[in-house]
């Protein structure tokens, strides 16, 4: 299901929305949903890639320092 709305967008913006489409061949709906799905889908969370305590049992850079740690591994 969709829903139809309507937006007032500036005069510039929409050329460049215009000439945007054309160059990647699809439709100036296609490019603005998906700049909205974009920006308010849930994002996957980041894997932990690096260690989370460093040398000497401080943590490592990077890793999160208000949060505990067991809620960022085990998430």
């Amino acid at each position: 299901m969709s829903v139809r709305t309507t937006i007032d967008i500036p005069d510039d913006l929409h050329a460049a929305l215009r000439q945007r489409a054309a160059a990647e061949h699809t439709s100036i709906r296609a490019l603005i949903t998906g700049a909205v799905e974009s920006e308010f889908r849930p994002q996957p969370p980041r894997p932990v890639t690096a260690p989370l305590v460093g040398k000497k049992g401080r943590p490592a850079a990077g890793s999160p320092d208000r949060e505990n740690p067991y809620d960022v591994l085990f998430a």
